[in-house]
This record gives C-alpha cells, structure tokens and sequence, in this order.
C-alpha cells in the first residue's frame, strides 16, 4: 500500500513483511522528507509496525536543518514513543550519505539498526531474526486495542 509518493521518495507499508519501506531515489525537499518521516510515524503507530526499511542508495543527502530535525526532535519525541523497534538501511558508497546514516543510527535508544548494502540481506535481518516474543506482543496489543 502506497502511503506517499514524490518525484524522489516512495513510502510504503508491506503487509507481507509487516513493514514500513521508505525508497529514497534522489534529492528531496526538507518539507518533502518531514512529510515521508510523519507519515511513517503516524502509519507505524496505527499499524502497530515495529520495523522499518531505508532504501538511500539512490537518494541525496538531506539539509542540514533537516538532519538536525529528524536527530533532536523527531527521534527523541516521536520515534521514540512508537511501536517501532528494528530499522535496516540501505546505504551507497556515497561518503556525505553514510555520515549522515551513522548520525541517525547513534540518535535511536533502544532500537536493533543495521546497514546494509543488500536488500535481501537487509529484508532478512528484519524478519527471519525478528524474535517470537516481539510477534505475540503485538498481537496481544492488536487485540486489546480492537
């Protein structure tokens, strides 16, 4: 299910993986990536999604006030409030992208974050090694909040 879509950016929830997908696929605006990120936010706590996938091989680094957005108030106010629990990224060889990613992984308290450079790799990390325990807690809290 298409959950927003730009010229640059495609953010999808996968029922099959229980997943959020972010595809990042160049440069996008600051108002563009806090969007995407909100919308995640909101999806995750409706949907009860613990995990998430970061697709920036092909995207551009975001603004500085960006970056600092997502690191002191998005993570500490929202993300951290969230079902939200394993985060992969996919990552390029792209030196400023990678900082950035390094940046954002440091910010998550409490969180499994990996990076990878293969989507398989990443897919697998988030599925095959996700715990029993975490998959029956949430069903236990779908069925009280229902």
């Amino acid at each position: 299910m298409v959950l927003y879509e730009v010229e640059n950016a495609f953010l999808f929830y996968d029922r099959q993986y229980d997943m959020i997908t972010f595809k990042w696929l160049g440069f996008v605006s600051d108002e563009e990536y806090r969007t995407a990120v909100k919308i995640a936010y909101e999806k995750t706590v409706e949907l009860e999604v613990t995990r998430w996938l970061t697709d920036t091989r092909e995207g551009k680094v975001v603004s500085l006030d960006a970056q600092k957005w997502m690191i002191k108030d998005f993570i500490p106010n929202y993300i951290s409030k969230s079902p939200l629990r394993r985060v992969a990224y996919l990552v390029s060889k792209d030196f400023f992208r990678q900082a950035y990613i390094e940046k954002v992984k440091e910010s998550f308290d409490n969180y499994q974050i990996e990076v990878f450079d293969d989507p398989k790799k990443a897919k697998l990390w988030l599925t095959k090694m996700y715990s029993q325990k975490d998959d029956i807690e949430n069903k236990l809290r779908r069925q009280a909040n229902s």
